[in-house]
């Protein structure tokens, strides 16, 4: 797909902020939205999950490692390790 210029802009009717970065991103209109980009804010979202799946995971790993486990903590030791 030709990239256009500055001076091409094919989007000639209006459109909203969530299209115009769409028609950006794929080559036909120079012009952005000026909105920030929302990509940091996401980033940041999966990075509290996965922090709270981690937090979940290990819980669940000590509880299946305590009951399981012989009486030394043998089990829970190596358990956790994996995280």
């Amino acid at each position: 797909m030709r990239r256009l210029d500055n001076n091409d802009d094919l989007i000639d009717f209006p459109c909203s902020d969530d299209w115009l970065d769409y028609y950006h991103e794929r080559g036909l209109t120079p012009r952005r939205s000026n909105r920030p980009s929302r990509e940091a804010e996401l980033l940041e979202a999966i990075k509290r999950q996965n922090e709270k799946i981690l937090e979940l995971l290990t819980i669940l790993a000590n509880n299946m490692a305590n009951s399981w486990g012989d009486n030394n903590g043998n089990y829970t030791q190596r358990v956790s390790r994996w995280f």
